[in-house]
């Protein structure tokens, strides 16, 4: 067999597979389109163990939210900042309660907010997955820390 006939075969076969999700039960693509502010953008899915991808891409597209700052897209796994709106600061947006103390979800655009540092993820179901900022943590530790990425989250102590 010609191996592009079959690479092209095999491609469209991985196009046209549907899964059923193992969280939300719907019957999805692995790869699609979501909304990305006022255009979209394609989304592959993440295979579990089983085969299958947990969310359907319907579904994580609803679970995308808008900045309470600039109104920017926020999609699932993308950094998040968390900032208590001042006075004067007229914010509506999907709100994070902490420690009895409510929080403004924002993204990490340049100049959005009022100077935020990351404080962690949005998650399915639409959820805030929090870890400590950079700064949080180099004012617990008394230490220099940097981040490697930003989209992992993986922040390092630097020892003396």
């Amino acid at each position: 067999m010609n191996i592009k006939l079959f690479a092209k075969t095999q491609l469209i076969k991985l196009r046209c597979q549907k899964y059923t999700a193992s969280v939300c039960g719907h019957l999805t693509r692995r790869k699609g389109l979501i909304r990305d502010g006022d255009g979209f953008s394609t989304m592959t899915m993440a295979l579990g163990k089983d085969g299958r991808s947990e969310y359907c891409i319907q579904c994580i597209d609803g679970m995308s939210i808008r900045c309470g700052w600039c109104g920017g897209p926020i999609t699932i796994g993308d950094p998040i900042t968390l900032a208590l709106p001042g006075e004067g600061y007229n914010v509506v947006g999907v709100r994070h309660v902490e420690e009895g103390r409510e929080a403004i979800v924002g993204c990490l655009a340049w100049g959005c907010g009022p100077g935020m540092a990351m404080s962690g993820h949005w998650y399915p179901p639409g959820q805030v997955r929090r870890m400590a900022s950079p700064l949080e943590m180099c004012v617990s530790t008394g230490k220099s820390v940097f981040m490697n990425d930003i989209r992992s989250g993986e922040v390092h102590v630097i020892e003396d």
